[in-house]
């Protein structure tokens, strides 16, 4: 399986800068604050949000339609169907959406692929610089600038 992880790599790199991009679209319109509705847990979910989890988890699919995918943004399968997944997709399409609204460049888009409830890759993509964080398990740990990935 780690081939075949890592052939998925630049796929996925491309899937988030490209979400990235939606993300600092509407953050430098500054219209994040004003388009806030809140989730009943009361936490906060923005356009940006929304742009991410649709364009992520419509790729992904994409890639392979036999992973499931939970998102923070999307409606959650029943414990009883989510403890059977041998292998998913674990998404925050905005983690740290409250920063995004106070505009402090403090964001990322987490994505890791779980396979018997062990993360075998992840990857932490930073909106504001473009950069991401990766790693496969048992293959490394990488810094992504958009041209290339080095290890860390």
């Amino acid at each position: 399986m780690r081939v075949i992880m890592r052939e998925l790599v630049p796929e996925v790199l491309a899937f988030l800068r490209h979400a990235g991009g939606l993300i600092m679209e509407v953050y430098k319109q500054d219209i994040g604050a004003a388009q806030v509705e809140l989730k009943e847990d009361s936490s906060p979910l923005t356009l940006a949000d929304r742009l991410s989890h649709n364009y992520l988890t419509e790729k992904l699919n994409q890639l392979d339609a036999s992973i499931p995918m939970l998102s923070e943004e999307s409606v959650h399968e029943r414990y009883e169907t989510r403890n059977q997944w041998v292998r998913y997709w674990c998404l925050d399409p905005l983690d740290g959406t409250k920063e995004f609204i106070k505009h402090n460049d403090q964001f990322t888009i987490n994505l890791a692929l779980i396979e018997n409830q062990v993360p075998v890759m992840g990857f932490i993509h930073i909106p504001v610089s473009g950069h991401t964080y990766w790693a496969v398990q048992g293959g490394g740990a990488f810094l992504d600038d958009g041209i290339r990935s080095l290890p860390i």
